[in-house]
């Protein structure tokens, strides 16, 4: 399975990839490839739930979400949505149809 999920996120990586060359003369578009959901260190038996020993605790579920929203500054960055002092209400509102992304996270067999 580990294998397996590495061929995937290697496949999914290049189509991104590709794919985000082609789209490179339109500035409105950006297509992202992230793995960081299968890069979280599961090796802490906290973050393991105790029931089942495969999905995560309480606890994994807040290590992912940390690395999923660390994951996101290039989107938000693109969606000018951060330090620079807009709030994400009132850069939602600008944006209107300028912004179209793709984001794609794959996890198996970590």
């Amino acid at each position: 399975m580990i294998r397996l999920g590495l061929m995937l996120n290697g496949e999914m990586r290049a189509m991104v990839s590709n794919l985000d060359r082609q789209l490179a003369h339109n500035s409105n578009v950006r297509v992202q490839y992230s793995d960081a959901l299968a890069k979280v260190n599961f090796s802490r038996l906290e973050l393991i739930n105790p029931a089942d020993a495969w999905h995560p605790s309480i606890e994994g579920h807040k290590a992912l979400a940390a690395v999923a929203f660390s994951a996101l500054g290039p989107t938000l960055k693109f969606l000018e949505i951060g330090p620079n002092g807009r709030s994400y209400q009132r850069s939602r509102s600008l944006l209107g149809g300028r912004a179209k992304f793709l984001y794609s996270s794959h996890k198996l067999g970590s």
